[in-house]
């Protein structure tokens, strides 16, 4: 067990925390007006102690979703902000009935070699009712997490969760879309269920970022030819899944390769 303990006076001062690759059991920090905490490590127990101010918080490693909601609502149950950073998920996001109270941003991304194929992006419907203040939400998902089974059948078939209304979330991006059939239900579940949803990005290519167009400017970032095809099959079921769901409130913004950059 490590206790974050110092001169109070220095403690007072601490506002950002970055904790990497450490071999803790357990991690107390007693840092009363530290707000932003980043950790490298989920084999640990986590405990705030006195520092009530957390709002941003940051996990990078593996199984990220699942230990977020197990173990966060009770160390750090005023964050505002989590970015996950999930390099596997085992299991998909479970039911919990702890809550995010204060939780507004939701960033995930699904990264690394191991990503699971059939992971249930559905489930993060859980992590959606748990926080009953949600306004964003971001879903990453790695070209590789993006090998999948294309979703062609009976709209019928899809799995509908009319139960859980959003009345929060506004803005939601999904980098990476691809038609696995959990995440097009997923879109189709935020378009139905999201009741003050005001835009939704889904961009089929998986980058992290775009150039701007100047011929001056950078380019994206390079992707194979595999990825592009596909992207191009996967605007063409978001037209067919996705897009008559969407009302005249919501902007739906549709991202395809840039045409600039990549030329098949």
């Amino acid at each position: 067990m490590c206790i974050l303990r110092g001169i109070p006076c220095l403690l007072q001062r601490l506002r950002f925390l970055e904790v990497l690759e450490c071999s803790l059991e357990v991690l107390e920090i007693n840092a009363p007006n530290i707000s932003r905490f980043r950790l490298m490590d989920f084999n640990v127990q986590l405990s705030f102690g006195k520092s009530r101010k957390m709002k941003n918080l940051m996990l990078n490693n593996s199984c990220g979703i699942s230990y977020a909601i197990d173990n966060l609502p009770s160390c750090a149950p005023k964050v505002e902000t989590l970015t996950i950073h999930s390099s596997y998920e085992i299991i998909n996001a479970p039911v919990t009935s702890s809550k995010f109270r204060h939780l507004k941003i939701l960033i995930i991304y699904l990264l690394g070699l191991h990503s699971h194929r059939d992971y249930d992006y559905l489930s993060l419907v859980s992590l959606f009712d748990a926080s009953p203040l949600l306004e964003r939400f971001v879903l990453f998902v790695s070209p590789v997490q993006s090998k999948y089974d294309w979703f062609e059948g009976d709209l019928s078939s899809l799995r509908q969760m009319s139960e859980h209304r959003h009345h929060n979330l506004k803005n939601v991006k999904i980098s990476g879309f691809c038609p696995q059939k959990s995440m097009v239900e997923l879109a189709r579940h935020i378009l139905e269920n999201a009741t003050s949803l005001e835009c939704l990005t889904l961009d089929t290519t998986p980058t992290s970022y775009r150039c701007s167009g100047d011929i001056l400017a950078r380019k994206c970032p390079p992707l194979e030819t595999a990825y592009i095809r596909d992207a191009y099959k996967s605007i063409l079921a978001v037209r067919t899944y996705i897009e008559g769901k969407v009302n005249s409130t919501v902007k739906l913004n549709l991202l395809g390769p840039c045409s600039r950059c990549y030329a098949l």
